[in-house]
């Protein structure tokens, strides 16, 4: 990355801003982009300036990815402790395109923390990404820093939000209606009062329950439902129907894609968003998220978790997982496949980016 004072003219590239700009040229002053323009203006700007050159030809810029649920301590563990994926670092997030992440904790809440979870996400900040978290992990009530949920939000600049809390799910600490009606409560509160959102982030599982605790609360409550993020919408068809039937009104649909699957079911975020457009849901590319799952290189085998090693661990699914599990597993498919996730992060960097992103900085993926 060129240094505070010098000028570099990015020539020949692709600009995404998010809008397609074609190809241009792009003006760097230190570490700030100070135009976009056409090949003329490039020419100018070299001739003016003096600024050093790089041939972009080839590549793509575009403005970094948010990535809203990421396991910044590492994810995984559930299959014992050889399972635990390791920490975030800041080359595995940004060779990703990912300049702006929300952290979360996920089922551990023993061995990983919410002030470690903080202490991660200023480690990031100075190394120049921005980086947030969500306060608590799977399971209510939960160890706050400050003693209270209200005052984590209200004196903790980076907790945007608590979660991810999880509902129908056989981890999570089977919460009661009031139980989590006071969480989304006292999180509307301690955001009012910061100047936030005030997001509870649910992960959801496969239990039969689905959404009805949201939908409760929605009903019987006057906490307002742009609150709550549901997770794992894809995780069944059942569950992603239940959200679509709500077209909008209870959460955004947030699609899990989940790198064990055979390449045919990559193309499930279009099908399913076109699904839900058909069903009258807003599924527009504001409303979709598409995500890797946290779990540590395994693969499911027979309802079970076979560990990074390939043996078998006999942690068992839920019913309806291992259901679907089975089918999957079909004559062509029978090989276990190993879901390394190459880091634990999303790889959605277009082709040819990254040079750019080595020589140019952080800043070609944020204007």
């Amino acid at each position: 990355m060129p240094c505070k004072n010098s000028m570099l003219l990015v020539r020949g590239c692709e600009v995404y801003a998010p809008e397609p700009l074609g190809r241009v040229d792009m003006f760097f002053g230190g570490e700030r982009i100070l135009r976009i323009g056409d090949r003329g203006d490039g020419e100018k700007v070299e001739k003016f300036f003096g600024a050093e050159v790089l041939d972009a030809s080839g590549t793509i810029a575009l403005p970094g990815f948010i990535d809203t649920h990421v396991h910044l301590l590492g994810g995984g563990g559930e299959g014992g402790f050889c399972t635990r994926t390791p920490e975030a670092t800041l080359t595995g997030l940004t060779t990703a395109g990912v300049t702006t992440v929300v952290g979360v904790l996920g089922t551990d809440g023993v061995t990983r923390n919410s002030a470690s979870l903080v202490a991660k996400i200023r480690g990031l900040e100075e190394e120049g990404i921005s980086a947030w978290g969500l306060a608590g992990y799977y399971r209510i009530p939960f160890d706050t820093i400050t003693g209270s949920v209200q005052g984590d939000l209200v004196l903790i600049d980076k907790f945007l939000g608590v979660g991810e809390v999880a509902l129908s799910d056989h981890r999570s600490s089977q919460p009661t209606f009031e139980e989590f009606a006071r969480l989304a409560a006292d999180t509307r509160v301690g955001a009012m009062l910061a100047g936030k959102r005030g997001v509870v982030q649910c992960h959801m599982g496969d239990g039969a329950r689905m959404l009805e605790l949201i939908e409760r609360v929605v009903r019987e409550t006057e906490i307002p439902v742009k609150h709550f993020v549901p997770t794992h919408m894809n995780r069944n068809p059942d569950l992603f129907r239940a959200g679509v039937r709500q077209k909008g009104r209870v959460c955004r649909l947030h699609d899990e894609h989940d790198a064990a699957l055979p390449r045919g079911g990559r193309g499930q975020v279009q099908r399913r968003a076109q699904d839900a457009a058909g069903r009258g849901c807003r599924a527009g590319p504001d409303h979709v998220q598409l995500r890797r799952t946290g779990q540590p290189a395994g693969v499911r085998r027979g309802g079970a978790y076979a560990g990074p090693q390939g043996r078998d661990e006999r942690v068992p699914l839920a019913r309806g997982a291992r259901r679907r599990a089975d089918r999957k597993n079909s004559a062509r498919n029978r090989r276990p496949r190993n879901h390394v996730e190459r880091g634990g992060y999303l790889r959605a960097a277009p082709q040819g980016s990254a040079h750019l992103r080595q020589r140019c900085g952080r800043d070609v993926c944020r204007p």
